[in-house]
């Protein structure tokens, strides 16, 4: 406990008494994502500027500032006083790593995107252009020679699609290859527009150049994504 009836924290700062009676919900939100939000909300600010919009003093909020420098999300500068006395002030911003943190909507413009492509071109003209994607993206991939073994298109494949952001995985049986997909990038637009599988059915005809049937659909609520390859004429 200090003096005036606050507390030391673990940053070195210190609470008040007036800062010890904020709401749970004020407490349950981490200082640095306050700082996050509030640099994103607002722009270049000082560290006093900071320091009242987190409810926390200018000590702990360097402490919290100098972590975020660390990881790469804030940036400090100088600049020159105001006033012909006094120091530079240090003004702290946002770098351009640390707006992925910041809250987005990219799923709800994807999704209003298609429906504008859906009712301009056509469902069927709309699932070709996915087809079209997922070839242009398998192009980008490291393919093996045309001759490779199926073991390892399937393992290239896994490989390039994990890259993606996909969480998948391959396996062997008597009954030949089964690829599983556990997390697709694309599920939140997936599951109002089901064009958007076409992406992951050319993409994965042209990586591992084999026939192969979907039976497991996650834009169908289904847990995963489970691809089934067709391997009776084709080496292991």
């Amino acid at each position: 406990m200090t003096r005036d009836g606050g507390r030391k924290t673990e940053d070195g700062g210190r609470t008040t008494k007036d800062e010890g009676r904020r709401t749970n919900d004020e407490r349950r939100v981490h200082p640095r994502s306050v700082i996050l939000q509030t640099l994103g909300q607002r722009g270049p600010l000082t560290l006093d500027e900071l320091a009242r919009a987190i409810h926390r003093s200018p000590l702990a909020t360097r402490y919290h500032l100098g972590m975020l420098k660390a990881e790469g999300l804030v940036t400090a500068s100088a600049v020159p006083p105001r006033a012909r006395v006094g120091r530079p002030q240090t003004l702290y911003t946002l770098t351009p790593r640390a707006h992925t943190y910041l809250p987005h909507q990219y799923d709800w413009l994807a999704q209003q995107l298609l429906d504008e492509l859906a009712r301009a071109c056509g469902e069927r003209e709309l699932r070709a252009a996915f087809r079209r994607i997922g070839r242009r993206l398998a192009d980008t991939a490291p393919l093996p020679y045309p001759t490779a073994r199926l073991h390892t298109r399937v393992t290239r494949a896994v490989n390039f699609l994990c890259s993606r952001g996909y969480a998948a995985r391959a396996e062997h049986s008597n009954e030949g290859w089964v690829l599983t997909v556990h997390h697709c990038p694309y599920q939140q637009v997936a599951h109002t527009t089901r064009a958007v599988c076409e992406l992951d059915l050319a993409l994965l005809d042209a990586l591992i150049q084999v026939p192969f049937r979907m039976t497991r659909c996650i834009a169908r609520q289904d847990t995963e994504c489970v691809f089934v390859l067709q391997t009776v004429a084709t080496k292991k």
